[in-house]
């Protein structure tokens, strides 16, 4: 995974208010003023240290996708036939998400989420359905 894809100072910041930054800082064996820099944003953890951050989540049960940037499906750079021919960008077809599944049925049929995505740009054919339905 490249640096820039996640919120570095979001995710520290919800670790370190787990237990505290000092704490985070021992377990990284980092300084906790470097913790302090990541959570204002003003450096990014990097290498060794976005990894065990990211393991830090996997052990405290934190979702480290939800700091991932969002990224776009439609690109509003190009015309609608662009887009209806380059197919939906960014979603990948082993795409994983990382929204929890809420259980709903409707109309008979059970459905991993209550929300859906109304008929739109992004519902154009089934290359743009499959994988957002997911």
């Amino acid at each position: 995974m490249d640096d820039f894809s996640v919120r570095w100072a979001d995710l520290v910041k919800d670790l370190a208010d787990l237990t505290s930054a000092a704490n985070l800082a021992r377990r990284l064996g980092t300084d906790p003023c470097e913790v302090r820099r990541w959570k204002e944003g003003r450096t990014k953890p990097q290498g060794r240290y976005a990894q065990m951050l990211l393991e830090e989540c996997q052990a405290g049960g934190v979702n480290w996708r939800k700091y991932q940037r969002l990224a776009l499906v439609y690109d509003v750079r190009n015309s609608f036939e662009d887009n209806t021919n380059d197919g939906p960008h960014s979603l990948s077809s082993i795409h994983e998400p990382y929204i929890p599944k809420i259980s709903t049925t409707f109309l008979g049929h059970t459905l991993n989420s209550p929300l859906g995505i109304p008929a739109c740009v992004l519902t154009i054919d089934s290359r743009w359905i499959e994988p957002l339905s997911r």
